[in-house]
């Protein structure tokens, strides 16, 4: 979903694909509870980032930023980088099983990705 996120909104697509990967990992990797689980995949991925010496600081920063407020699905001020993040995470548990009602912040923030996807379809089309 980030991949696809990413290009759409012209951001790089490998730093989007690399957050959609670690934005979680506190879950998996330390059975972290929900609730606490941004912050420490933040700490936890930049941990990574930094030992694998593949990305710049400032790309860290982009990362680890996303993944710390990837959480507050009503916020929609955070960086273009970590909006992505967080349309790409709701897009992703709405996709994975639409028969799963999902919480009022995603629905809002779901709302208004497909609205700003049907925009960029009809723009598609317009041209």
């Amino acid at each position: 979903m980030c991949h696809l996120s990413g290009n759409c909104k012209e951001l790089d697509v490998e730093l989007a694909g690399v957050a959609g990967m670690l934005h979680d990992i506190a879950i998996y990797a330390e059975n972290c509870p929900h609730k606490d689980h941004a912050q420490r995949s933040a700490v936890l991925a930049k941990s990574i980032l930094e030992e694998s010496k593949l990305f710049k600081e400032d790309e860290i920063i982009a990362i680890t930023s996303a993944i710390a407020t990837h959480s507050d699905k009503m916020s929609r001020t955070d960086s273009r980088f970590a909006e992505m993040l967080k349309d790409s995470d709701v897009l992703q548990h709405y996709l994975y099983n639409p028969n799963i009602e999902l919480q009022e912040k995603d629905r809002y923030r779901l709302y208004y990705l497909l609205e700003d996807l049907k925009k960029m379809h009809q723009k598609g089309e317009a041209s």
